[in-house]
């Protein structure tokens, strides 16, 4: 794993041990203990940042990256000395490949002729359903 712990050097210079660093922290001591030598996976910043604060240091005292660098400065950072460059434009072409882009036309459309109310509908009564109860009048 690129990130390494220095948290024993630190325990050292602070002439802690382990033990009495747990008391203070609130871990138990098997997780310290994979923390120290190496074999954690994540830490959470609260547990960082309780064990920054008993041994009075800095995230950066404890782990240390130690991957491959492209040897890039990186922004934010003092020894940056570039201005963080712009997205590459997108070709016209990007959606499909060695195809042309099809061109959007308009379409035309018909008028459409709608039927006209009847105007003599609305005044004739509307027919009653028939009810089971009563014969239907003839």
């Amino acid at each position: 794993m690129p990130i390494k712990v220095e948290l024993e050097s630190v325990l050292l210079d602070r002439g802690m041990m382990l033990t009495q660093l747990q008391k203070k922290v609130g871990l138990t001591l098997a997780n310290l203990s994979i923390l120290k030598t190496g074999k954690g996976k994540a830490i959470r910043f609260s547990t960082l940042e309780k064990i920054c604060e008993v041994l009075d240091c800095q995230p950066g005292d404890i782990l240390r990256y130690e991957g491959k660098t492209s040897g890039r400065k990186h922004p934010g950072r003092p020894e940056a000395d570039h201005a963080i460059a712009e997205p590459a434009p997108i070709p016209k072409s990007a959606g499909r490949p060695g195809r042309k882009p099809t061109p959007i036309v308009p379409l035309k459309m018909k008028p459409v002729e709608m039927p006209r109310p009847d105007p003599l509908e609305d005044k004739m009564e509307p027919e009653l359903p028939l009810s089971p109860i009563w014969p239907a009048e003839k």
